[in-house]
């Protein structure tokens, strides 16, 4: 059940691209990474990495099509934060 909730919670469907960005070590990594996409249907995207970096990984999540990401609250904020890109004008802004 526990396995299933989290499919629902993080949004899975079976085509998704799903990444996960937690460490091995950590019970979210066997749930998020394997039993919720396997239940899903869904891809898992394996992003190895030394050090975290908000920008590389905005563009991994653009080139592979994430479409449900799990990841913790720093990592949500280090995305939120990093620059990405220039901003558009006022007047293009609707």
């Amino acid at each position: 059940m526990g396995h299933l909730s989290t499919m629902y919670w993080v949004g899975m469907k079976e085509g998704d691209v799903h990444q996960n960005i937690s460490s091995p070590g950590w019970a979210k990594h066997a749930w998020s990474s394997f039993f919720a996409p396997f239940n899903a249907g869904a891809t898992v995207l394996v992003h190895d990495y030394a050090r975290f970096s908000a920008q590389r990984s905005l563009e991994v999540l653009s080139r592979c099509g994430v479409s449900t990401l799990c990841a913790p609250p720093t990592v949500w904020r280090m995305l939120i934060v990093d620059e990405l890109g220039p901003k558009p004008l006022p007047s293009t802004i609707w």
